[in-house]
């Protein structure tokens, strides 16, 4: 059964065919309309403590794209929310605390939440995963960058909301992969077996996805 409009499809389209800047505003508002932001946007917006610049990112965005083209509920095989923020302090007390307090205010929602501080993601990446160690990022999009594929490196602020108009997004390969449902294995941090599994699921779960192989970035 088709279960997307025949306005999103056209919205679709459109963004595929648009160039960078109304791309930004059209994919906004798509993803502003899926169950998955409006219900993380309005837990977050019952806080009464400060929380800092929270941006929702990879799955939640590629993903909730992905279901769309192929005409199925936006959060189809949605197994978790990466949630994400950039705090220079590397202290596990200062992200523990934002953690604690997220989880507090999501506590209700039917997905998982993976929160992060990537400002301290170098102090646990190299003994959870191996390789060299890791130097700190420095901002937001340098995270970003390193993500596994190009189509699914991507982020879209949630707190403080803005209207899909006024969206920020950090997108440092653009939006041409995942528009054209180009899976892209970018090797910056993630190994070659990681990109292979992710792939290999993400090829039966989406079937109009092509694995484009030998185009590992450097």
């Amino acid at each position: 059964m088709n279960t997307v409009s025949q306005e999103t499809q056209a919205h679709l389209k459109k963004a595929q065919a648009a160039a960078l800047p109304m791309q930004k505003k059209l994919l906004a508002a798509l993803i502003h309309q899926t169950p998955t932001y409006q219900k993380l946007c309005n837990a977050l917006s019952t806080s009464t403590e400060p929380l800092p610049d929270l941006w929702i990112g990879a799955g939640a965005i590629n993903q909730s794209l992905w279901n769309l083209f192929h005409h199925w509920p936006a959060d189809t095989f949605l197994k978790d929310i990466d949630l994400i923020y950039f705090d220079p302090d590397p202290s596990w007390e200062a992200e523990n605390q934002y953690i604690q307090q997220i989880q507090s205010l999501t506590s209700q929602l039917p997905w998982p939440l993976d929160i992060k501080n990537v400002g301290r993601i170098h102090c646990w990446y190299h003994q959870h995963f191996g390789g060299k160690p890791l130097a700190p990022f420095e901002n937001m999009t340098e995270a970003v960058k390193t993500w596994p594929f190009t189509a699914s490196a991507v982020a879209l602020q949630i707190y403080p909301h803005q209207p899909s108009e006024h969206a920020t997004w950090i997108a440092p390969f653009g939006f041409d992969d995942l528009l054209s449902l180009r899976l892209r294995a970018n090797q910056k941090l993630a190994s070659a077996e990681v990109c292979e599994q992710k792939a290999e699921r993400w090829l039966k779960q989406w079937p109009q996805l092509t694995l484009l192989k030998d185009s590992q970035l450097r």
